[in-house]
């Protein structure tokens, strides 16, 4: 499964900087910085401005200074983390993203460019539990459940696997289940199993087995158990 997606910036404000408009936004930016100083929004608009830009050097310095001011600013520090993502400056994006779910743990963007950064680290137990928060916020998350795809392919090369199952209860586990049919293709033995109720027939028609619920997986854990206990 490769690569990984990974939340860009986030927007504070809505409308974006076109190009044309660029060279006036950082005058009306720069002078309202001039005039209100101590407006810590004002310097993270113009920091995205920069971004948009791609004057990171400016935007991280406009970061910084909206954070001087709003230390609490999570948005500044979820922008500083992309660029240092994207730099593959990944202690600094580490550092950044954690202040982030720290400061708003309900932030799903937050905790999916936390398990990007795990893999991108080669530490996919990290990854997972990061993933696994986001997913927590929002179930339905593609993101999330794209990257948790490519941290357990990571897991499974780490360990040295024989063998792969992966359980899933709706359509978002979608991408977790190619990641275990491109390990089968590629000679890894592997079993995608559907958490099976009404809500996820699209699910089941991806999957190698549809249990009965939760119920479903625990007797097929069980039984897995017994027969690799036997001599």
């Amino acid at each position: 499964m490769g690569g990984d997606w990974s939340c860009g910036r986030d927007s504070w404000i809505h409308d974006h900087f076109s190009k044309s408009g660029l060279r006036k936004q950082y005058h009306r930016l720069g002078r309202c910085s001039r005039e209100s100083a101590g407006e810590a929004r004002t310097h993270l608009n113009l920091g995205q401005a920069y971004h948009d830009a791609k004057r990171l050097p400016d935007a991280i310095r406009e970061y910084e200074q909206a954070l001087k001011l709003k230390p609490d600013m999570y948005v500044a520090y979820s922008n500083m983390a992309a660029i240092y993502l994207d730099r593959m400056e990944l202690d600094k994006a580490e550092e950044m993203l954690l202040k982030v779910t720290s400061l708003s743990p309900n932030f799903t963007g937050g905790f999916i460019n936390l398990g990007v950064l795990y893999t991108r680290k080669q530490e996919p137990d990290k990854a997972l539990v990061a993933l696994n928060s986001a997913l927590e916020i929002d179930r339905g998350s593609f993101m999330a459940h794209f990257n948790k795809g490519v941290a357990l392919t990571q897991l499974r090369a780490e360990r040295g696997s024989l063998a792969v199952m992966y359980c899933g209860d709706d359509l978002g586990d979608g991408p977790a289940f190619e990641a275990v049919a491109e390990l089968r293709a590629a000679g890894i033995p592997g079993l995608a199993v559907c958490s099976g109720s009404q809500e996820v027939t699209g699910l089941a028609d991806l999957a190698d087995l549809v249990v009965d619920g939760p119920d479903g997986v625990v007797s097929l854990l069980a039984a897995l158990a017994t027969a690799m206990a036997r001599p």
